[in-house]
């Protein structure tokens, strides 16, 4: 109905295809770190498990749902907030909705399978700007901008994922600086990491679910230089205790005020 409003698109398949899923399967592929299953498997496994809209948010029925489809972590992701607003008239001008301001707010829950734990629950919030285009229809020029701003939603999420998945981690250390084993795409000049010393893995005792594992804050790390595969950061704190296989947090993940590309290496 808004969209019928404020653009005259009664199509409203236009914000079905593609979804917002099929975005983050892309950068998910793209990012050569992990193997997608195939969607069309999906709805059998959901059908088994009589699987409802609400009990997505349910750990146990994900879990139950990887366990069945061999897989080793789950996505869900939920659009909590989406809104496509053309700009106001420019004054004494009257020209309307020659730019479009876009924003969407995702949470997404990652479920690590082999442990029936929640690995990650983050939120982020994109925005983006598109112009129209001489000529363009309110038909494409909404569909461009939803492709936008779906794909750099999809690249923040997925940046988050891998932080998680597979954490940032030193693998050589000098005097006063070290090496970390992400490069270009992953990681940017300036940015400044905490560093955490691996601890012993924490199991509940009653039901032996694995909750984490209890790491130490030893010291921070300023990237300098970004390579291809690889980034070299000086040591802020922690020299003499910061060593290899040490872990490297963002201080702020991707779409907060420290802003690390989207982009995946």
């Amino acid at each position: 109905r808004e969209l019928n409003e404020k653009f005259g698109v009664s199509d409203l398949k236009i914000m079905e295809n593609p979804g917002y899923t099929g975005f983050l399967v892309d950068v998910l592929v793209s990012s050569r770190k992990f193997d997608v299953l195939v969607r069309e498997d999906l709805p059998a496994a959901v059908k088994e498990l009589d699987l409802g809209e609400s009990e997505y948010a349910d750990v146990s029925k994900v879990v139950k749902l990887g366990k069945m489809l061999n897989a080793d972590y789950v996505l869900v992701p939920q659009i909590t907030f989406l809104e496509f607003k053309p700009t106001e008239p420019v004054p004494y001008v009257g020209k309307a909705g020659e730019r479009l301001e876009s924003r969407i707010d995702v949470r997404l829950k990652t479920v690590d399978v082999a442990t029936s734990r929640l690995s990650s629950s983050s939120m982020y919030s994109t925005k983006f700007k598109r112009s129209r285009k001489q000529g363009e229809s309110n038909a494409a020029w909404l569909s461009a901008a939803k492709s936008d701003l779906y794909g750099k939603s999809a690249m923040e999420g997925v940046a988050g994922i891998i932080d998680v998945v597979y954490p940032i981690k030193i693998i050589a250390v000098d005097k006063e600086t070290c090496v970390l084993n992400r490069g270009a795409g992953a990681l940017v000049a300036d940015e400044i990491l905490d560093v955490y010393r691996p601890g012993e893995i924490m199991k509940d005792p009653d039901t032996k679910e694995v909750l984490g594992s209890n790491d130490t804050l030893i010291g921070k790390v300023q990237v300098v230089e970004v390579k291809d595969k690889t980034a070299v950061a000086k040591m802020l704190d922690g020299a003499g205790k910061i060593e290899p296989l040490c872990v490297c947090r963002r201080i702020a993940k991707p779409g907060d005020t420290q802003s690390p590309p989207p982009k995946i290496d």
